[in-house]
């Protein structure tokens, strides 16, 4: 299991993270380096960031512990032990 931060910037009050164009170049080639390396890739970051361009770009079939009512991937932090990944 490879675990990567899509945000460089972290906050315990999320709605505090800058929004788009935050994203760190020599993050973004981290997180890249490590989806190479797997076979699945699960998104898991919570309700205030829509999906990366330059991500979706890299991964074609990603999956999702659960979604979001606005449909973005939520973050595991809350979700039972049980829960099922499904396709995104």
């Amino acid at each position: 299991v490879l675990v990567g931060n899509l945000y460089p910037h972290c906050s315990p009050s999320p709605k505090k993270v800058p929004r788009l164009g935050i994203y760190d170049p020599k993050n973004n080639a981290q997180v890249a380096a490590m989806c190479t390396r797997v076979t699945t890739v699960v998104y898991a970051w919570g309700q205030n960031h829509p999906v990366p361009k330059w991500l979706t770009a890299r991964v074609a079939s990603p999956k999702v512990i659960a979604l979001t009512k606005a449909g973005l991937p939520k973050h595991p932090l809350y979700l039972p032990a049980t829960t099922q990944l499904q396709d995104y």
